[in-house]
Order: structure tokens, then sequence, then C-alpha cells
């Protein structure tokens, strides 16, 4: 009778061993679960975060390909106002003009204005005078682009 009594012992004993190893290995698989729930919900943010950084990109592209189309199209606006205003001012005739060198010019007569100055002439011809010896009124008036952003930027500080 001992002998089957310390048989169901070690018996039991096996069986309370496995039981916990049977335990230990349930408790890592539910671990391991946990993990690879975490990071199939981390994977799913991660996928959610990306679309929708790739759609604020996309946003981004066209917003500047709109900017880039509209600055393509207010220069070449503004170079058409700058041929138009510089072609009607041709052959007015400027009175009395006092130049930033001290320099007075009378009875000249626009002859050509560019990127570089205006050209003024009388009957003997004509000479460039580049807009910074120009006064800034007489600028103005031919529509000098340096006054207009010189002014913009004064006004925006």
């Amino acid at each position: 009778m001992q002998i089957q009594l310390d048989d169901a012992r070690q018996r039991a004993d096996e069986v309370k061993k496995q039981l916990d190893s049977a335990n230990k290995e349930k408790s890592s698989l539910v671990r391991e679960i946990e993990e690879a729930k975490n990071l199939i919900r981390y994977r799913e943010r991660y996928l959610t975060q990306e679309a929708e950084e790739a759609e604020e990109f996309a946003q981004v592209k066209r917003y500047h390909s709109n900017l880039e189309q509209l600055t393509v199209f207010l220069e070449d606006r503004i170079k058409v106002w700058k041929r138009d205003t510089r072609k009607s001012l041709l052959g007015i005739q400027v009175r009395s003009l006092r130049l930033t060198d001290g320099r007075i010019l009378e009875g000249a007569v626009i002859s050509g204005i560019t990127d570089e100055g205006v050209t003024l002439g009388g009957s003997g011809g004509g000479t460039l005078y580049p807009f910074d010896l120009l006064p800034r009124d007489f600028r103005v008036k031919i529509g000098d682009e340096a006054v207009s952003v010189e002014n913009f930027k004064l006004k925006n500080l």
C-alpha cells in the first residue's frame, strides 16, 4: 500500500509539474497574443497616419503647383503691363527734371524705358539714366517697379 501511495504521490507531483508547465506555456502564449494584438494596432495606426500624411503631401503638391501657375500668370501680366505702360510714355516731354546727382534736365523727351533705366533725349539723341539717378516722384509716374516694391515693404513692416 505504501508503494501505491508513493506512486500516487509521485504521479500527482508529475501531473502538478505538467500543469505548472502548461500554465507557464499558456501565460507565455497569452503574452505573445497580446503583443501581436498591440503590433497589429500599431500597424493600423501607422498605416492610417501614413495615408493621412500622403493625402496632406498630395494637397501640398497641388497647392504648390497652383501657386506656380498663378505666379507664372502674374509675372506674364506684369510683363504685359510694363511693356504697355512703357510704350504709352514714349514721346512725352519732361519739362524740368532734377537728377539725384544734382543735374537738371530741361525739355527732355522720353525715348525709351528698360529695366536699366530711362532714355531721355532731345533733338541731339538720347542718354540712358539709371533709375537711381531719377527723382522718386518721376519714378512713381513712370511705373518703376522698384519703388512699388519698396513701398510695399514699408507698408508691411
